[in-house]
């Protein structure tokens, strides 16, 4: 009776640390996709919207994509490039592009196996007609990990109103 009390108290403690070296494996692989995310979120957000150069936008962004801006208007990734390029035509104002930034402590992301989901905001400061401009918009974004990488498949952006 001792020796099968004793054989079960093992098997116990051995599955326990096989449980639990599984969960601190989850907890890393989840802590690196959270900072993979923030690091997609910082290049596809502020640095891709170059019309010159939207090699990172399309990486990032996959092609059966759609985001869903304050008014309500559904753009496809097509549809958003080129709204981007259109929006850097030097014969329309200025764009605010270069003054946008993300607030890193505002992003918080939540990730389901090869699915991840931030939501943050971006600031825009910038004059426009010589009016200031200081908005905050903030984001859903959907990410799907394909074929070894993640990208974002939905966006849904919330202007809100200017201080």
């Amino acid at each position: 009776m001792k020796r099968s009390i004793t054989i079960l108290l093992l098997l116990t403690a051995a599955f326990s640390a096989a449980a639990g070296q599984t969960q601190g494996r989850r907890g890393a692989e989840t802590a690196e996709a959270v900072e993979e995310i923030k690091r997609l979120e910082r290049t596809w957000l502020i640095d891709s919207y170059k019309p010159n150069d939207m090699s990172a936008f399309d990486r990032i962004v996959a092609d059966d994509f759609l985001i869903t801006h304050s008014g309500g208007k559904v753009l496809t990734k097509a549809e958003k490039r080129a709204d981007i390029i259109a929006s850097h035509n030097p014969n329309s104002p200025p764009s605010p592009s270069d003054v946008f930034r993300i607030e890193d402590s505002s992003v918080k992301v939540r990730v389901y196996g090869d699915a991840a989901v931030s939501i943050g905001y971006i600031v825009e400061k910038y004059t426009y007609q010589g009016k200031e401009i200081n908005d905050q918009v903030r984001f859903t974004n959907t990410y799907i990990r394909r074929q070894g990488r993640r990208q974002v498949v939905a966006s849904q952006l919330t202007r809100l109103k200017q201080k």
